[in-house]
């Protein structure tokens, strides 16, 4: 298991409820194509924001751009807040719909 896995399983271990396994997605930018859009994620855990970026990137395989600490999602016709939460749940759970995503 990667270090980045490890660390995000951490911050979401014995988490239960709906507001607690919610991602909070920042949209940094967009391309003029509209064909890749740069997201930022974050968790609140014990009213501390916690920016999980990196370590979503890592466990995802979203490209990251140090940039603007932001990972790379290519595509368009879908929610692309929610591919990249999902894919984390995914790599987080094998189960996509484990966590909820809210757009800021």
């Amino acid at each position: 298991m990667s270090d980045s896995l490890a660390t995000l399983k951490r911050h979401f271990r014995g988490r239960r409820s709906r507001e607690s396994l919610t991602v909070y997605v920042v949209q940094r930018s967009v391309s003029r194509s509209g064909m890749m859009r740069k997201l930022s994620l974050f968790i609140v855990r014990d009213g501390a924001i916690l920016d999980i970026t990196r370590h979503a990137a890592d466990a995802t395989g979203f490209s990251f751009d140090r940039d603007s600490w932001a990972i790379r999602v290519n595509g368009c016709g879908m929610n692309m807040h929610f591919l990249a939460v999902y894919e984390l749940s995914r790599a987080l759970y094998g189960d996509g719909y484990r966590l909820t995503h809210a757009s800021l």
